[in-house]
């Protein structure tokens, strides 16, 4: 469930924080919502992910490759309660440009 959408993201994916908050992820299509939930439990157990190359749908369905950076966050105590997601529009800096990204799975 997403719990915070800034403005950043509304201009990014094309959905408004409205639409966003309390809701699941706007930009995982359902089909691949197991692969998602896959990486969630993944970072969930500690495993930082830098830089990975994803392909998603903005709102109004036009393809848009991102690189994801996601870590958990925990509460006072140290348990996990949640993740945190950085999108960079376009693919890795060392991308090579002949080389198309990799397709993501939770597109």
């Amino acid at each position: 469930t997403v719990e915070d959408w800034n403005k950043a993201a509304e201009r990014m994916f094309g959905y408004t924080r409205e639409e966003a908050i309390g809701r699941r992820n706007p930009i995982v299509p359902i089909s691949n919502q197991a692969v998602f939930d896959g990486v969630i439990a993944r970072v969930l157990a500690g495993e930082e992910l830098n830089g990975m190359v994803r392909t998603t749908r903005r709102k109004d369905g036009t393809m848009l490759t991102v690189r994801v950076s996601t870590a958990r966050y925990c509460d006072a105590a140290g348990k996990p309660v949640g993740l945190m997601s950085l999108f960079m529009e376009g693919p890795a800096p060392d991308a090579d440009a002949d080389d198309p990204p990799a397709p993501d799975p939770s597109a």
